[in-house]
């Protein structure tokens, strides 16, 4: 028993909990939801199951960007006081505890260097090209089939869902042109150019897949990128995006039937948008019409908001009250700080969005390229998906967060290209 608990606390088997927990989070965002959850546990109990336990709950209480993210379970947990769905009410809130034990995990994070974060990346890159191929393999095989599904707003077969899968790629993509031009290498100087044909590769396969969230989510995290440039050094870096971005865009129309058909039927739905009896047929009237639902339930309850429990519901009946003619099922709100509103009113809304911005401004992460990018992504993804209501979302939030968090430390804020 004392050889079992000795290795147990050997640092050699905490470095590699670590590890095991973070690459299962991120190949259990690929492929199971149950490894995603068994990777929390690990890393939380890799920090709660220490002999310095005493050590990372006070390193934790008085770091405050990291336990900001905690404030978003505390409200989901306070608005059961006023929810009358229990089991759905209890979904919502279990949902959230990564945002608790991720951040109390990072305490033990001590062994964890910039080769460690390197390895990872590789992974999520090895994980996206092979997830990327996946998907063009039946672009390539059923080339005239698919192309008449996107003219239907359908989509490409893909691993995970494909909002997520895209949001994960642009976040890729960033790293790689960071890590490309700043000679982010484990040994090897060729390593460099495993970043360019992969960034390459998913930038194509992003504008096949035409996934419009995930597309938006790019240009503007590579936006922010070229001004965070422009501010530093030069600023004909923006000159060349705003230029290049029509060109990139001209193509795309012309060599890309996915992306063609996509284009097309935003303009088509976008035609169609001030018609009631058209929005139940375009591939944005549930989001426009979950809008409009959600608004009616924060004018009505702006303080406190339905619970997490019953926003299902409330939405459901505001929309189908505006709606009558429509016989879809309304969806839930797809944004997430409309959806904090309808669900936790003014207050609540305002404490969540608090939580998830702190930290990138209290330790000025902004400062640096990387988290810079990732929260433009995220904060455009939470613009267009409530992101933070699924586990995938929850995961790559986090996950990225912490390991942006972490090598912005390691690199001891010396910010280059």
């Amino acid at each position: 028993m004392y050889l079992v608990l000795q290795l147990f606390y050997h640092p050699t088997f905490r470095y590699w909990a670590v590890l095991v927990g973070l690459a299962s989070i991120i190949i259990g965002i690929f492929f199971s939801p149950v490894l995603q959850t068994l990777g929390v546990f690990v890393i939380a109990g890799n920090a709660i199951l220490h002999k310095e336990l005493y050590t990372h709950i006070r390193v934790f209480m008085q770091s405050k960007y990291l336990w900001c993210y905690s404030l978003i379970v505390l409200v989901y947990m306070i608005s059961g006081l006023w929810s009358q769905d229990t089991s759905y009410y209890v979904q919502r809130t279990l949902s959230k505890l990564p945002l608790l034990f991720l951040p109390l995990g990072y305490t033990a994070w001590k062994s964890i260097h910039k080769r460690e974060i390197i390895c990872l990346m590789y992974l999520c890159i090895l994980l996206s090209c092979a997830a990327v191929c996946y998907s063009l393999f039946y672009f390539i095989q059923y080339n005239t089939y698919y192309e008449q599904q996107y003219r239907m707003a359908k989509v490409l077969p893909t691993w995970i869902n494909h909002i997520r899968m895209s949001v994960f790629f642009a976040i890729v993509i960033i790293w790689c042109i960071y890590a490309y031009f700043n000679d982010v290498k484990i040994n090897y100087k060729w390593e460099k150019y495993i970043y360019l044909i992969a960034g390459i590769l998913l930038f194509i396969g992003l504008h096949i897949l035409a996934v419009r969230s995930g597309l938006l989510c790019l240009y503007t995290a590579i936006m922010s990128y070229l001004i965070w440039h422009a501010i530093r050094f030069h600023y004909y870096y923006l000159l060349g995006f705003i230029l290049i971005v029509p060109f990139i865009f001209g193509i795309s129309y012309t060599m890309i039937p996915t992306f063609k058909s996509k284009l097309d039927y935003t303009i088509y739905d976008w035609k169609l948008f001030g018609s009631k009896l058209e929005l139940q047929n375009i591939s944005d009237g549930q989001r426009i019409m979950s809008y409009r639902g959600a608004w009616e339930i924060i004018k009505s309850k702006p303080w406190h908001g339905t619970g997490a429990g019953d926003i299902k519901i409330e939405v459901h009946k505001a929309t189908q009250a505006l709606y009558p003619q429509v016989t879809q099922t309304p969806k839930d709100p797809h944004n997430q700080f409309i959806y904090w509103l309808t669900a936790f009113g003014i207050i609540g809304g305002i404490l969540c969005t608090w939580s998830i911005y702190y930290s990138y401004f209290a330790l000025r992460l902004y400062l640096h390229p990387l988290p810079l990018s990732f929260i433009v992504i995220f904060t455009v993804s939470c613009m267009v998906e409530a992101s933070l209501e699924t586990q995938l979302g929850i995961s790559i939030y986090i996950i990225f967060t912490l390991l942006w968090l972490k090598w912005t430390q390691l690199t001891n804020s010396s910010y280059t290209n």
